[in-house]
């Protein structure tokens, strides 16, 4: 009985920890849509300024390289990014 009750604790362990896993991982992106890059870009340069042309080029229907790219560069996770990124992109439609 010990051990069942292990087994079934283990799985149901792992059940959550791959469903919090797959919700993060289609969350990471949602809403991020690029609407003004070139300024996006200079702003997060100027506040970053460890990041590099060849960190912000930006080509259609890759963003997740771009964010992988920044992340990698500015040590903050791709959802604190993608905040930063909308922020510009809401101050500027203003």
């Amino acid at each position: 009985m010990k051990y069942l009750f292990r087994g079934i604790f283990t799985d149901i362990t792992i059940m959550l920890y791959l469903k919090f896993k797959k919700m993060d991982n289609n969350q990471k992106n949602d809403g991020f849509k690029i609407t003004n890059w070139d300024e996006s870009s200079k702003k997060l340069k100027e506040q970053f300024s460890q990041l590099t042309d060849a960190d912000l080029k930006f080509e259609p229907g890759k963003e997740d390289d771009l964010l992988n790219r920044i992340e990698k560069r500015i040590n903050k996770k791709q959802p604190e990014i993608i905040n930063i990124i909308n922020s510009y992109q809401r101050k500027s439609k203003i």
